[in-house]
């Protein structure tokens, strides 16, 4: 059991301590100049989009009473992120 538990803990520090950190930001800054830093640009963008619904006259779920974290990531998701690959392949990303 004690064999087990130590073999356990070598391989959890192993995936998760300093190497997979480093691969973890690695990617995500190329990925990020990759994009021509698009994930930076358009995230003014995705707040506008959050608080739109939030005024009187504003569109979207958050009128309605759903809470603004979900609404973000659907906003971020749509305008950076996989939703916008889905709009380009002529797929419906989210309702708007």
């Amino acid at each position: 059991m004690e064999a087990s538990s130590a073999a356990v803990t070598w391989l959890d520090e192993l995936v998760w301590g300093v190497p997979m950190l480093v691969l973890l930001l690695g990617v995500g800054i190329y990925l990020t100049v990759g994009l021509r830093l698009r994930t930076i640009r358009e995230l003014p963008f995705a707040f506008w989009m959050l608080w739109r619904g939030r005024v009187a006259g504003g569109h979207g779920g958050a009128a309605l009473g759903e809470p603004g974290g979900p609404r973000l990531a659907g906003e971020l998701d749509a305008t950076v992120g996989v939703g916008d690959r889905l709009e380009h392949a002529g797929l419906p990303a989210h309702e708007a």
